[in-house]
């Protein structure tokens, strides 16, 4: 690896945020990577499209996208969560169809069980790990930042979230 100690190997930085095709003009992006080892295996793009002010109290639409190395050969709308909620929990549990069918069984295996919340405040993007399995780092300009359970951190666009992997505890 050739990743300072306690973070996450350099391999990751080669991870690219992109926006869904179908999704026009986006006002906030993140990617989401999952990862074992020093591998990335799994990488979600959190996309917004559409600006919400605080007097209207409406929420952008809400696009998470699972890609990478470690993910089936799907079509992007089955491998896909949409939401147009203020919070969006992302648990393999409750999209456990979407996981079981996206993530390659090995990768489905290596990650484990996780939990993070990703939530829309202020005309901010927030994400903050719901349990200990759900190990988080945010990489924003090539720096790496652990995301621990009970903390919150904003995400930007070109910011790109890790989940496992080397230097993540595992």
């Amino acid at each position: 690896g050739g990743g300072s100690p306690g973070s996450p190997t350099k391999s990751r930085g080669s991870l690219e945020a992109r926006s869904p095709a179908s999704l026009t003009s986006p006002t906030a992006r993140a990617s989401l990577a999952a990862g074992c080892g020093d591998r990335v295996l799994a990488e979600t793009i959190i996309h917004a499209s559409g600006m919400a002010s605080a007097e209207d109290d409406q929420v952008p639409e809400m696009v998470l996208e699972v890609s990478g190395p470690g993910v089936a050969d799907l079509p992007p709308q089955q491998r896909t969560i949409v939401s147009q909620r203020r919070t969006l929990v992302v648990d393999q549990r409750f999209h456990y169809d979407l996981f079981k069918a996206a993530l390659l069984p090995e990768v489905l295996e290596q990650l484990g069980d996780f939990s993070w919340c990703i939530a829309y405040e202020g005309e901010t993007f927030l994400l903050t790990p719901l349990d200990n399995g759900a190990r988080l780092w945010r990489e924003r300009g090539g720096e790496y930042e652990p995301v621990l359970c009970g903390v919150i951190v904003e995400l930007a666009a070109g910011d790109r979230v890790l989940l496992g992997g080397a230097g993540a505890g595992g």
